[in-house]
């Protein structure tokens, strides 16, 4: 007969054994697809410019300017509501009425962040700036005013400016060849930064449809993060840990047992 404390040790060394080889093996599939550059080596700039202007009246008043500047305007942002997250982006006309829009339910708060949903938002703005500027038909060679995305998201503009080793890699990577790939048809992208609550009608406008595009269902193609993944094993542990301990007549046994949950929980 197996004991209470041998069925939980057999059932922990599965579990972090699966998060063990699940780790192995998104770390080989990540050195050879989507490699960021490492410092110190040469890539094409995605990006005409990253713009965070540090001081929050001034961002306001260039993200004002920026709007009533020749070329292409969009703006991303992305919500969660009762643990489910949404992103979105649009484009606005000079009257304030939506020109073209996109809504991206991002799926459950146990498998992406806010901070993903914030580059999912960003990526998908430059698809929708793609589509603007195709109906736009310029002549071929003709020199284009740099489309610009504004977010009010810092720390998303800050992982795309130096993304070596930051979270969210393959996002970061999808945004970073589709402004390349933009870049190489004639359509150069910047990125600038719009502060949050300041009444900018187009940060508002996406904002809202950030909301309403919040729900259960993954829209997009992006793996789970690895963050979340590895969280949901060591929930798992603990679960199954917990299971045994409120099961077992001699929960004094399993003290070793709870030392390695709370060990991988703080890991």
């Amino acid at each position: 007969m197996t004991s209470p404390m041998t069925g939980c040790c057999h059932e922990l060394l599965i579990l972090f054994c699966g998060l063990l080889v699940y780790t192995a093996s998104w770390a080989i599939r990540s050195s050879v697809k989507d490699r960021p550059h490492a410092p110190g080596t040469v890539a094409d700039p995605a990006f005409t410019e990253i713009d965070i202007e540090p001081d929050r009246e001034k961002a306001k008043e260039k993200a004002s300017a920026r709007q009533k500047a020749a070329g292409v305007s969009v703006f991303s942002d992305a919500s969660g509501q009762q643990n489910h997250l949404g992103a979105a982006a649009v484009a606005l006309n000079p009257g304030g009425d939506i020109i073209q829009s996109r809504r991206i339910s991002v799926g459950s708060m146990e498998y992406w962040s806010l901070y993903a949903a914030e580059l999912m938002a960003i990526y998908y703005a430059i698809s929708l700036v793609y589509q603007i500027s195709q109906k736009k038909q310029e002549a071929p060679g003709t020199s284009r005013e740099p489309a610009t995305i504004l977010t009010d998201s810092i720390s998303e503009l800050q992982a795309i400016a130096n993304s070596w080793n930051k979270s969210g890699q393959r996002i970061i990577q999808a945004i970073l060849k589709s402004a390349r790939e933009l870049n190489t048809r004639g359509v150069p992208l910047r990125l600038q930064w719009v502060p949050g609550h300041c009444e900018d009608l187009g940060n508002d406008t996406a904002g809202r449809l950030a909301k309403e595009a919040v729900g259960p269902d993954k829209m997009h193609p992006f793996q789970h993060l690895l963050s979340r993944e590895k969280g949901f094993i060591r929930r798992k542990i603990r679960e199954e840990w917990e299971q045994e301990w409120k099961a077992s007549k001699k929960a004094g046994h399993l003290h070793q047992i709870k030392e390695l949950s709370l060990a991988l929980s703080r890991s």
